[in-house]
Protein backbone atom coordinates (compact mmCIF):
# COMPACT_ATOMS: atom_id res chain seq x y z
CA UNK A 1 0.00 0.00 0.00
CA UNK A 2 1.36 3.73 -1.09
CA UNK A 3 1.79 6.34 0.65
CA UNK A 4 -1.36 8.12 -1.18
CA UNK A 5 -3.67 5.23 -0.83
CA UNK A 6 -3.07 5.09 2.96
CA UNK A 7 -3.76 8.57 3.76
CA UNK A 8 -6.98 8.50 1.41
CA UNK A 9 -8.20 5.44 4.00
CA UNK A 10 -6.53 7.27 6.97
CA UNK A 11 -9.05 10.67 5.84
CA UNK A 12 -11.72 8.08 5.06
CA UNK A 13 -12.18 7.11 7.99
CA UNK A 14 -11.76 10.36 10.08
CA UNK A 15 -14.72 11.27 8.17
CA UNK A 16 -16.36 8.45 8.79
CA UNK A 17 -15.93 8.88 13.04
CA UNK A 18 -17.18 13.02 12.42
CA UNK A 19 -20.59 11.69 10.82
CA UNK A 20 -21.31 9.01 13.42
CA UNK A 21 -19.76 11.74 16.36
CA UNK A 22 -22.87 14.11 14.80
CA UNK A 23 -25.07 11.00 14.43
CA UNK A 24 -24.82 9.82 17.59
CA UNK A 25 -24.58 13.21 19.23
CA UNK A 26 -20.97 12.34 20.51
CA UNK A 27 -17.42 14.22 20.48
CA UNK A 28 -15.84 11.18 21.70
CA UNK A 29 -13.26 12.03 18.72
CA UNK A 30 -12.81 15.65 19.53
CA UNK A 31 -12.22 15.31 23.44
CA UNK A 32 -9.28 12.62 22.49
CA UNK A 33 -7.94 14.70 19.67
CA UNK A 34 -7.60 17.88 22.34
CA UNK A 35 -6.45 15.51 24.99
CA UNK A 36 -3.38 14.82 22.34
CA UNK A 37 -3.06 18.01 20.79
CA UNK A 38 -2.38 20.08 24.48
CA UNK A 39 1.35 20.91 25.24
CA UNK A 40 2.54 19.06 28.29
CA UNK A 41 2.33 21.03 31.52
CA UNK A 42 4.32 21.46 34.79
CA UNK A 43 1.96 18.72 37.25
CA UNK A 44 0.92 20.74 40.31
CA UNK A 45 1.06 17.34 42.68
CA UNK A 46 4.44 15.69 41.73
CA UNK A 47 6.28 19.01 39.83
CA UNK A 48 7.07 16.65 36.51
CA UNK A 49 7.11 17.97 33.25
CA UNK A 50 5.14 16.12 31.73
CA UNK A 51 3.52 14.23 34.93
CA UNK A 52 5.69 11.57 35.80
CA UNK A 53 2.58 9.75 37.34
CA UNK A 54 -0.49 10.58 35.51
CA UNK A 55 -2.70 8.36 37.04
CA UNK A 56 -1.52 8.80 40.88
CA UNK A 57 -1.38 12.50 40.28
CA UNK A 58 -5.07 12.42 38.78
CA UNK A 59 -6.48 10.97 41.46
CA UNK A 60 -5.18 13.19 43.83
CA UNK A 61 -6.51 16.19 42.01
CA UNK A 62 -9.96 14.26 42.33
CA UNK A 63 -9.79 14.22 45.67
CA UNK A 64 -9.16 17.66 45.81
CA UNK A 65 -11.51 18.76 43.48
CA UNK A 66 -14.79 16.65 45.56
CA UNK A 67 -13.77 17.57 48.99
CA UNK A 68 -15.54 21.26 48.32
CA UNK A 69 -18.31 19.43 47.21
CA UNK A 70 -19.20 17.88 50.11
CA UNK A 71 -21.07 19.47 53.17
CA UNK A 72 -19.01 20.00 56.68
CA UNK A 73 -21.02 18.06 58.05
CA UNK A 74 -20.58 14.85 56.26
CA UNK A 75 -17.04 15.94 55.78
CA UNK A 76 -16.78 15.21 60.16
CA UNK A 77 -18.68 12.07 59.44
CA UNK A 78 -16.33 10.69 56.83
CA UNK A 79 -12.81 8.94 57.06
CA UNK A 80 -10.27 10.69 55.53
CA UNK A 81 -9.92 9.23 51.65
CA UNK A 82 -6.60 7.33 51.68
CA UNK A 83 -6.00 9.41 48.43
CA UNK A 84 -5.30 12.56 50.50
CA UNK A 85 -3.02 10.65 52.86
CA UNK A 86 -0.86 9.29 49.96
CA UNK A 87 -0.50 12.33 47.61
CA UNK A 88 0.85 14.17 51.09
CA UNK A 89 3.47 11.02 51.42
CA UNK A 90 4.12 11.01 48.01
CA UNK A 91 5.30 15.01 48.70
CA UNK A 92 7.22 14.15 51.13
CA UNK A 93 9.17 11.07 49.64
CA UNK A 94 9.48 13.09 46.31
CA UNK A 95 10.72 16.56 48.75
CA UNK A 96 11.43 15.98 51.58
CA UNK A 97 9.96 16.74 54.97
CA UNK A 98 9.92 20.19 53.31
CA UNK A 99 6.93 19.24 51.48
CA UNK A 100 4.39 19.40 54.39
CA UNK A 101 5.08 22.89 54.97
CA UNK A 102 3.62 23.73 51.17
CA UNK A 103 0.39 25.09 51.03
CA UNK A 104 -1.46 22.41 48.92
CA UNK A 105 -0.23 19.65 51.94
CA UNK A 106 -0.96 22.26 54.66
CA UNK A 107 -4.60 22.39 53.42
CA UNK A 108 -4.17 18.30 53.15
CA UNK A 109 -3.77 18.23 56.37
CA UNK A 110 -6.11 19.92 57.83
CA UNK A 111 -8.54 18.03 56.05
CA UNK A 112 -7.08 14.83 58.21
CA UNK A 113 -8.43 12.93 60.60
CA UNK A 114 -7.12 12.06 63.80
CA UNK A 115 -6.65 8.18 61.85
CA UNK A 116 -5.01 9.83 58.91
CA UNK A 117 -2.33 12.39 61.16
CA UNK A 118 -1.47 8.86 63.10
CA UNK A 119 -1.55 7.04 59.68
CA UNK A 120 1.02 9.85 58.16
CA UNK A 121 3.38 9.82 61.46
CA UNK A 122 3.83 5.98 61.35
CA UNK A 123 4.34 5.55 57.88
CA UNK A 124 6.96 8.25 58.02
CA UNK A 125 8.63 6.84 60.79
CA UNK A 126 8.86 3.57 58.84
CA UNK A 127 10.61 5.62 55.92
CA UNK A 128 13.02 6.97 58.28
CA UNK A 129 12.33 10.20 57.83
CA UNK A 130 11.59 11.08 61.65
CA UNK A 131 8.62 13.19 63.08
CA UNK A 132 7.43 16.05 60.69
CA UNK A 133 8.65 19.46 60.48
CA UNK A 134 5.93 20.92 60.18
CA UNK A 135 4.49 21.10 63.70
CA UNK A 136 0.87 19.66 63.72
CA UNK A 137 -1.97 22.20 64.41
CA UNK A 138 -3.19 22.13 67.93
CA UNK A 139 -6.43 21.25 67.09
CA UNK A 140 -5.28 17.92 65.03
CA UNK A 141 -2.66 16.95 68.34
CA UNK A 142 -5.36 16.87 70.07
CA UNK A 143 -7.00 14.47 68.08
CA UNK A 144 -4.32 12.35 67.82
CA UNK A 145 -4.43 11.42 71.60
CA UNK A 146 -8.04 10.31 71.17
CA UNK A 147 -9.12 6.64 70.12
CA UNK A 148 -8.49 6.56 66.06
CA UNK A 149 -11.22 5.44 63.87
CA UNK A 150 -11.16 1.90 62.16
CA UNK A 151 -9.46 1.79 59.28
CA UNK A 152 -11.91 2.52 56.17
CA UNK A 153 -13.00 -0.10 53.57
CA UNK A 154 -10.47 -0.29 50.42
CA UNK A 155 -11.47 1.82 47.63
CA UNK A 156 -10.47 1.97 44.41
CA UNK A 157 -9.78 5.09 42.84
CA UNK A 158 -10.47 6.28 39.02
CA UNK A 159 -7.18 5.55 36.48
CA UNK A 160 -6.88 6.42 33.21
CA UNK A 161 -5.13 3.68 31.74
CA UNK A 162 -7.53 1.15 33.59
CA UNK A 163 -10.66 2.99 32.07
CA UNK A 164 -8.76 2.55 28.70
CA UNK A 165 -8.01 -0.89 29.60
CA UNK A 166 -11.92 -1.44 29.75
CA UNK A 167 -12.31 0.25 26.60
CA UNK A 168 -10.22 -1.55 24.44
CA UNK A 169 -11.49 -4.98 25.79
CA UNK A 170 -15.03 -3.60 24.88
CA UNK A 171 -13.42 -2.92 21.53
CA UNK A 172 -11.85 -5.83 20.93
CA UNK A 173 -15.13 -8.09 21.80
CA UNK A 174 -16.53 -10.11 19.19
CA UNK A 175 -20.15 -10.90 18.12
CA UNK A 176 -22.24 -12.64 21.44
CA UNK A 177 -19.92 -11.41 23.65
CA UNK A 178 -20.07 -7.92 23.93
CA UNK A 179 -23.01 -7.27 25.95
CA UNK A 180 -21.27 -9.44 28.73
CA UNK A 181 -18.19 -8.00 28.48
CA UNK A 182 -20.00 -4.05 28.51
CA UNK A 183 -21.50 -5.40 31.59
CA UNK A 184 -18.13 -6.73 33.26
CA UNK A 185 -16.51 -3.24 32.19
CA UNK A 186 -19.48 -1.43 33.67
CA UNK A 187 -18.94 -3.15 36.93
CA UNK A 188 -15.29 -2.55 37.13
CA UNK A 189 -16.31 1.69 36.57
CA UNK A 190 -19.13 0.92 39.48
CA UNK A 191 -15.80 -0.24 41.82
CA UNK A 192 -14.25 3.52 40.57
CA UNK A 193 -18.22 5.19 41.06
CA UNK A 194 -18.22 3.40 44.50
CA UNK A 195 -15.24 5.27 46.13
CA UNK A 196 -16.90 8.53 45.27
CA UNK A 197 -13.82 10.15 43.26
CA UNK A 198 -16.02 9.36 39.62
CA UNK A 199 -19.19 10.53 38.49
CA UNK A 200 -21.85 7.60 37.84
CA UNK A 201 -22.72 9.64 34.73
CA UNK A 202 -19.63 10.38 32.78
CA UNK A 203 -18.94 6.75 34.12
CA UNK A 204 -21.85 5.15 32.27
CA UNK A 205 -21.40 7.30 29.07
CA UNK A 206 -17.75 6.23 28.58
CA UNK A 207 -18.91 2.65 28.67
CA UNK A 208 -22.26 3.21 26.58
CA UNK A 209 -20.21 5.16 24.47
CA UNK A 210 -17.55 2.22 23.93
CA UNK A 211 -20.05 -0.65 23.56
CA UNK A 212 -22.09 1.32 20.90
CA UNK A 213 -18.85 1.44 18.90
CA UNK A 214 -18.39 -1.98 19.37
CA UNK A 215 -21.92 -2.80 18.00
CA UNK A 216 -24.38 -3.14 20.10
CA UNK A 217 -27.66 -0.72 19.82
CA UNK A 218 -27.32 2.77 21.83
CA UNK A 219 -30.12 1.91 24.11
CA UNK A 220 -29.16 -1.58 24.94
CA UNK A 221 -25.12 -0.31 25.42
CA UNK A 222 -26.82 2.47 27.89
CA UNK A 223 -28.75 -0.30 30.02
CA UNK A 224 -26.03 -2.55 30.24
CA UNK A 225 -23.66 0.00 31.65
CA UNK A 226 -26.15 1.19 34.28
CA UNK A 227 -26.96 -1.92 35.45
CA UNK A 228 -23.17 -2.86 35.92
CA UNK A 229 -22.87 0.49 37.67
CA UNK A 230 -25.97 -0.06 39.91
CA UNK A 231 -24.60 -3.01 41.13
CA UNK A 232 -21.14 -2.37 42.23
CA UNK A 233 -21.17 1.29 42.43
CA UNK A 234 -23.88 1.08 45.44
CA UNK A 235 -26.35 3.39 43.85
CA UNK A 236 -30.05 3.30 44.85
CA UNK A 237 -31.49 5.38 41.84
CA UNK A 238 -29.79 6.45 38.91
Amino acid sequence: MNSATANSSAAKKREWWRREAARLGSDWNGVMELRISVAPLECGICGAVPCATPSFCTACRLADQQQPRLAQREIKQRPTPQTTIEAILYCVKARGQSALQESANVERLSRCDAAALAQIAARMAKLGLGRPVARWPEFQRLQLSSPSRRPSRRIIVPDDHALMRLVRRIAEAQAGERTQLTYWAACRVGEMVASGLLDAHDAAAVIAEAATRAGLPRSEAERTAWSGIRRTGRLANA
